[in-house]
């Protein structure tokens, strides 16, 4: 209920970016034509995943977004009577998003945003068998709002909805462990299909 309900406020910003673009057409320049622009900045997901985005525009109404993330964690504990235990667990995720503008003003636009991120995760807790690592492919398709207060700066808000296929390929994991203690060799896959809203806030610094 939390998801969706942030999902709505996420909606009703990017609508909002949008009509106060709208509402300041023809009383500023055209800051919102970024052909050729290379952009870079942040943004923050529904899920709580921060990272960078990278931007570029082709021409005035079609462009590209990529988001990059990554997040490192490692916990040392020391039994008594026992060695240390470090356990450990990483996440890196790249995406590429095309985004084409619907509507258009002077210092901002609505745009159809649609693309694929790749997450991958590893973990391992220090024992025997406690390494696992996983791939997720992501796919969304959404609506992109933004604004430009400025000509080098803009704020966006982005809703849609995600669709997740997901991908194991070591032992234990998804399948749980079933190697009981002996030497056999196992391998598997399993494929999990869902579909999640989405949605973020961020912010751009153009270089053009």
């Amino acid at each position: 209920m939390m998801r969706i309900l942030t999902s709505l406020t996420i909606a009703l910003t990017v609508l909002g970016l949008s009509a106060i673009a709208s509402a300041e057409e023809g009383t500023y320049p055209d800051w919102a034509d970024k052909t050729g622009g290379f952009g870079v900045g942040a943004e923050t997901t529904l899920g709580g995943v921060a990272g960078l985005n990278l931007r570029y525009y082709l021409t005035n109404e079609f462009g590209f977004s990529s988001p990059l993330s990554m997040s490192m964690a490692s916990l040392t504990t020391d039994p008594d009577g026992g060695d240390d235990v470090t356990a450990t667990a990483s996440e890196y995720g790249v995406g590429l998003y095309g985004m084409y503008k619907v509507a258009y003003w002077q210092r901002g636009h609505l745009s159809l945003l649609g693309g694929l991120d790749i997450v991958m995760t590893s973990s391992d807790t220090g024992l025997d068998n406690g390494d696992t690592s996983a791939t997720d492919l992501l796919f969304g398709l959404g609506l992109h709002g933004e604004w430009f207060p400025t000509q080098y700066l803009s704020l966006f808000g982005q809703v849609g909805l995600r669709i997740d296929l997901y991908g194991e390929d070591e032992p234990g994991g998804a399948l749980g462990d079933t190697s009981d203690g002996d030497n056999n060799d196992y391998s598997g896959y399993s494929l999990d299909l869902g579909a999640d809203m989405l949605g973020d806030f961020g912010f751009t610094v153009w270089f053009q």
